[in-house]
């Protein structure tokens, strides 16, 4: 019996004592997961192994010391399960709810309110995967993907653009409030002739009369500029000349010539006919600098264009009645009336005169009679 005994007892030495341990005393032996309790030690497991040396334990085979140190696996019954706290219940509220059921793909129901929730030990949960950090061009990008391809979809597009564009069509369009004008004025110079109107309603000047008016009163042998009235005036907006060698007339005489066509022509169609306007070479006359021209009206007496004149104040009025036109111009302010009349024929020099007509002079009586002689060698004769 000694023998085997002492053989026995070698063998037990040689041979690891959890090479005798059962599954259940496998687990039982490991340390606990830090996910749970560990299960319960088996009932022959409880005597106190033998330790080995590390001899031994080198002899044992590589997978066999792999196994020993691989990690518990707790079975499904016994997981720990973690309750949420009172005040995380309330900050998730239905929202973490929500995101259980948009994972719930596979038609299992999410855990109740209240029900605990199973925690998967970490053995079987993968590396955490942490998003990439996406910059705001590249996310402004993808919504702007994402809202071409919808508005792509028949029937959908951006609902605020939708409505704007509704409320475009339904809304009445408002027309900007038009300018009254007083009546146009057809003004010719020669073959040239442009009909518009010089001043509003309120006595105003019109838009673009003054630099329509420039133009027609431009110096003789210039050329008309090129291009509209608007690009002229746009271009022109800060500056003496409208076009080069082409000055904008004094707005005064534009103001002055509307109340005297107004005046005379009683709203009617007036046809005015320029004869003279900016003279540059005219030196010491206000034809000179823009303030003054002559001109008449169809129709109308140019006595009666004069007369309306010595009304204005600050205005010169010239009388020409043995020519075709009237002279009208403007004079500084605070110098009243001033007006003349010139009774010279085109092409005299100027004869002024205090009234027209020319008072008569008184005949002259006839010369004396010369007295009667007798004549020589005739004799006398007596009664």
């Amino acid at each position: 019996m000694k023998p085997f005994a002492s053989i026995l007892a070698i063998a037990i030495a040689i041979v690891p004592g959890y090479a005798f341990a059962s599954p259940d005393s496998e687990v039982a032996t490991l340390p606990a997961s830090s996910d749970g309790p560990s299960a319960p030690p088996a009932a022959h497991d409880k005597a106190p192994a033998k330790k080995h040396t590390k001899k031994q334990h080198a002899k044992a085979p590589q997978k066999t010391r792999a196994h020993a140190h691989k990690p518990a696996i707790v079975p499904i019954s016994t997981r720990t399960t973690v309750k949420p706290t009172q005040k995380e219940t309330k900050s998730r509220g239905a929202q973490s709810h929500k995101k259980v059921e948009k994972n719930d793909k596979g038609g299992d129901k999410h855990p109740a309110e209240g029900e605990p929730h199973a925690v998967e030990p970490r053995h079987s949960i993968g590396p955490a995967r942490h998003a990439e950090p996406v910059s705001p061009s590249k996310k402004k990008g993808i919504e702007k993907v994402r809202l071409e391809e919808r508005d792509k979809q028949p029937g959908k597009g951006k609902p605020a653009a939708r409505t704007a564009v509704l409320k475009k069509e339904r809304a009445p369009k408002v027309e900007p409030p038009k300018t009254c004008l007083a009546d146009p004025v057809e003004i010719l110079r020669g073959a040239e002739a442009d009909t518009f109107s010089l001043a509003t309603c309120d006595g105003a000047l019109a838009p673009l009369a003054l630099e329509r008016l420039s133009v027609l009163l431009r110096p003789g042998g210039e050329r008309r500029p090129e291009g509209s009235i608007e690009d002229l005036a746009r271009t022109a907006a800060k500056k003496t000349e409208i076009a080069p060698h082409i000055r904008k007339v004094d707005p005064g005489l534009v103001s002055r010539l509307a109340q005297i066509v107004s005046h005379l022509t009683k709203g009617g169609k007036a046809k005015v006919h320029l004869v003279s306007g900016v003279r540059p070479t005219s030196s010491g006359s206000l034809h000179q600098v823009g303030r003054a021209i002559d001109f008449r009206i169809e129709g109308i007496e140019n006595e009666k264009v004069v007369e309306r004149c010595r009304t204005m104040p600050d205005t010169g009025c010239g009388y020409y009645p043995n020519s075709s036109f009237a002279h009208v111009d403007v004079r500084e302010p605070g110098t009243g009336h001033v007006h003349w009349t010139d009774a010279s024929r085109p092409g005299e020099a100027p004869r002024y005169v205090q009234a027209w007509p020319e008072p008569k002079a008184d005949p002259e009586p006839p010369p004396p009679l010369p007295e009667e002689k007798d004549a020589p060698g005739a004799e006398p004769q007596h009664p």
